[in-house]
């Protein structure tokens, strides 16, 4: 598949890949690409798409739990891929069917491999060993960072180690902040328990349309309201959310869906 430098539109939408083959990113000239799958292996990470900056239309990425390092969200440099119209950004559903709040014990089925836990802001940074069963479909990570040690103050080696994890993944969703002229947004089973404030920048004066779906640790919304084209915003699953003020929904969005 590396080879096939030409490719310029490539439709996998009727597979069922677990991610995706190495070096995704030599296919420059892809201008159709249905979904990236961020592989658990080191290799078919979310890197690879920083140089397919040609892509349009509707693109999703999945899988997003395999993100081990921030910066490799960064470096996938969404903001470059100005043709896009759609994206789907998307976490696997825990395993046992029940998405389960920051705090409460890991689902089962998710987190194996964390060796490490490093407390950087700690006046003596130490290293934690979790024999925790996988968390939220994270694999393959071999260290995970704490910025902030407020964080690290569950009940339970359990519950530390959720609160860690729904911090990673509200800091990936921050970092993957895609370009300005999109026009629909999807974001799926985060685990993290805020959004980015980039979601409400006035600066996506074409963002029609927003789908929050089944973001149970979510406790808090940024100022939708700001966006000046949305029309619909849907909000399922949204169990930690208390308030929808005036601050979020403002006059302009019209069509609001909350199950």
């Amino acid at each position: 598949m590396k080879n096939l430098i030409k490719l310029e539109h490539l439709d996998i939408s009727r597979t069922h890949i677990l991610q995706m083959p190495p070096r995704y990113g030599n296919l420059k000239r892809l201008q159709l690409l249905t979904y990236f799958v961020v592989g658990n292996d080191g290799v078919s990470g979310i890197s690879e798409v920083k140089d397919l900056s040609l892509l349009r239309g509707t693109f999703s990425i999945l899988r997003l739990q395999h993100v081990s390092l921030i910066v490799h969200a960064e470096m996938a440099n969404l903001k470059d891929k100005k043709y896009l119209r759609e994206l789907v950004l998307e976490w696997d559903a825990p395993c046992n069917g029940n998405t389960q709040s920051a705090g409460n014990s890991p689902p089962n089925g998710n987190m194996q491999t964390v060796n490490d836990l490093l407390n950087r802001n700690a006046e003596n940074p130490a290293v934690v060993f979790s024999t925790a069963r996988p968390h939220n479909g994270n694999t393959h990570i071999a260290e995970k960072a704490m910025d902030n040690p407020q964080n690290w103050n569950g009940k339970s080696a359990e519950d530390d180690l959720q609160n860690l994890c729904a911090t990673h993944a509200s800091n990936v969703l921050d970092k993957i902040q895609p370009g300005e002229n999109l026009e629909n947004l999807e974001i799926k089973n985060l685990l993290g328990m805020s959004l980015p404030n980039w979601l409400g920048n006035a600066s996506f004066s074409k963002m029609e349309r927003q789908t929050l779906e089944n973001l149970q640790s979510c406790n808090s919304l940024p100022p939708l309201g700001q966006l000046p084209s949305l029309k619909e915003l849907a909000i399922l699953k949204l169990t930690e959310v208390k308030i929808i003020g005036p601050r979020i929904l403002w006059q302009w969005c019209s069509g609001l869906y909350v199950p």
